[in-house]
């Protein structure tokens, strides 16, 4: 199970937990927006939330490098 540094201190359900502290019971529908926000890092573990895939929209298409 993936382990979180929490950055700033979060609650969830009856559960606080404050700057500097390493979590593991973060719901899972969280953790995206969370790290997105800055609140939480991964420290150990798999990666819970992996990153999209690259689309083509996404991936550099033009050929003459500009």
């Amino acid at each position: 199970m993936a382990k979180y540094r929490v950055l700033t201190g979060i609650e969830w359900g009856t559960r606080r937990a404050e700057a500097g502290e390493i979590v593991d019971d973060i719901p899972a529908k969280s953790i995206k927006w969370l790290r997105d926000s800055n609140l939480i890092e991964l420290v150990d573990g798999t990666k819970a939330d992996p990153e999209p895939a690259e689309t083509s929209d996404d991936a550099e298409t033009d050929k003459d490098g500009e």
